[in-house]
């Protein structure tokens, strides 16, 4: 054999060793060549907390355990460079849901679609962790239609959107895995729409409520109330989302521009401004975070803090649902009607629309895609026909 061939042959062994290394940290994708014969590993990786566990049926469905499952089962499938590709093991119908769980990168997205298939499942009576998912075909997926569409089952048509969304999107998933063809997914997925309006969810905050919540905040004062103020600052000043909050890094808050900056909803980077009461409530919290950031090794921007300032060094961090917990108590305690981490972005859309900020300008600062779903924030609705509709003479 040559010199050459043998630089050839190193060269193949060191592209190997490296494939393989990515395949195991997620971020190797297959060449086109075998493309439809593997599942594809996502490049992103997913980062799992405590808000991302799912839990259904016999079986706890987490982020840590489809990561490391799917990791290993990777590990097994190396690709032979400079020969054709031996798979060592294929998917199996078995595989198909932690796969489908595993390509919703956003863990919010991850749980969404989970829940939706549990809705699925449960309206045929069965389990979504043990469904064959990919032998449903028109007749079932027509029946979970019917039975999720019952008034009986007081689903509001949103939920139900959401839980045919993710049926779809299994059955898309078990057809580039080979489990179904694509005659069949066509037919299974062509499902007659909901038809239907319902009025929008959630609320948004009367001046009066804001003035209550500004007040409480301020008559609580040391390390909580600041955690409060600066809280309120990001949801209601910001508009931010309840998960961007939480997973706000600290370098996200620009004390010399005036500016927040966030990665949103489907990885979007942002830099949304600050006005000048926000701007008091962050700098003020800044500098506790300072003092807290040789203790603890967390990266996020807000905390969990107790009501007697104390913060836990073991649990750290802020998720959704105890913000939403904290949300609730602090609506009790300063006389405000109970309202969502959610209430408070389709507030700022409200202020800002109700300010006479154009639609477009109100979509950048929702960082919204399509400028219908700002819409669906603004909470104006009743008072905006009121004030039109004394504005014209007709009797």
């Amino acid at each position: 054999m040559s010199k050459k061939d043998n630089d050839i042959n190193e060269l193949d062994e060191i592209e190997h060793r490296r494939r393989v290394r990515a395949m195991l940290s997620g971020g190797y994708r297959a060449p086109a060549a075998v493309a439809d014969e593997r599942p594809i590993v996502s490049e992103t990786p997913i980062e799992a907390d405590e808000d991302d566990e799912i839990v259904g049926g016999d079986e706890a469905l987490d982020v840590d355990e489809t990561s490391a499952a799917i990791a290993a089962w990777v590990a097994l499938t190396p690709i032979v460079v400079g020969a054709p590709s031996v798979l060592q093991k294929r998917a199996e119908p078995r595989d198909l849901l932690r796969l489908y769980l595993l390509a919703c990168v956003a863990p919010k997205t991850r749980e969404t679609r989970w829940q939706g298939l549990q809705r699925c499942a449960a309206a045929i009576g069965a389990d979504a962790a043990t469904l064959p998912w990919h032998e449903l075909r028109l007749e079932h997926t027509t029946a979970i239609r019917a039975a999720l569409a019952d008034p009986t089952r007081g689903y509001r048509k949103a939920t139900i959107e959401s839980s045919l969304w993710a049926l779809r999107g299994i059955l898309r998933y078990a057809e580039r895995l080979g489990f179904l063809t694509f005659d069949d997914l066509r037919r299974a997925t062509t499902l007659d729409p909901i038809v239907g309006d319902e009025l929008p969810a959630g609320r948004a905050l009367e001046p009066e409520e804001i003035a209550k919540l500004r007040a409480y905040c301020e008559s609580e004062g040391g390390l909580y109330g600041r955690f409060l103020d600066a809280t309120f600052a990001l949801l209601l000043g910001v508009g931010l989302r309840a998960s961007e909050a939480c997973r706000m890094p600290i370098g996200g808050y620009d004390a010399a521009a005036e500016v927040v900056r966030v990665r949103r909803k489907g990885g979007k980077e942002a830099e949304l401004p600050v006005d000048g009461r926000a701007c008091e409530c962050l700098d003020a919290w800044a500098r506790e975070r300072q003092q807290w950031k040789a203790r603890l090794r967390s990266p996020a921007f807000l905390l969990r803090v107790q009501k007697n300032d104390w913060i836990n060094e073991k649990v750290p961090e802020l998720n959704v649902r105890t913000l939403e917990y904290i949300l609730k108590c602090v609506a009790e305690t300063a006389g405000v009607a109970s309202f969502t981490p959610h209430d408070l972005r389709r507030t700022f859309c409200t202020r800002l629309l109700d300010a006479g900020v154009d639609l477009a300008m109100a979509q950048r600062l929702m960082s919204h895609s399509d400028p219908k779903t700002t819409e669906k924030y603004d909470r104006r609705g009743a008072q905006k026909m009121a004030r039109v509709r004394k504005g014209v003479e007709i009797w």
